[in-house]
């Protein structure tokens, strides 16, 4: 199928798909119209069913556009942030030499502070690893 795909002025990562060639005004509902407000057009694709779209399933689209003229597609993006079971020693005493160097404490200050970050993440996971605390 080929589809020419509308971004709207007013969605935020709002799509209106419709058939190439095909003025949307001509099979898009007013009420959708109204809610994209200026449809600006984003690009030209031409796709089948198992093709990979980016945020869109292409049998869906296919069958909104085949039943019913048009498919509007929200795309959103997540970000997962998973938290770190282990604490590093040496990443947490890299940084910490790191951070006193920056704040201007000189090599001396840099030991220092690579020792305590060792030290620190060396208790933190002495924590994690201990059932009774």
């Amino acid at each position: 199928m080929k589809c020419d795909i509308y971004k709207s002025s007013r969605l935020k990562n709002a799509y209106l798909f419709v058939l190439a060639e095909t003025d949307p005004k001509e099979c898009t509902p007013e009420s959708v119209l109204k809610q994209f407000g200026e449809l600006v057009i984003f690009k030209s694709i031409e796709f089948e069913e198992d093709s990979p779209l980016i945020a869109a399933d292409p049998k869906e689209v296919i069958g909104n556009i085949n039943q019913q003229g048009f498919h509007v597609q929200g795309a959103e993006v997540r970000v997962e942030v998973k938290e770190s079971q282990e604490v590093s020693e040496a990443g947490a005493a890299i940084g910490g030499g790191i951070l006193a160097a920056s704040l201007g404490l000189g090599p001396v200050g840099a030991i220092a502070g690579a020792i305590i970050g060792a030290l620190l993440a060396s208790s933190a996971k002495g924590e994690k690893n201990d059932p009774d605390a």
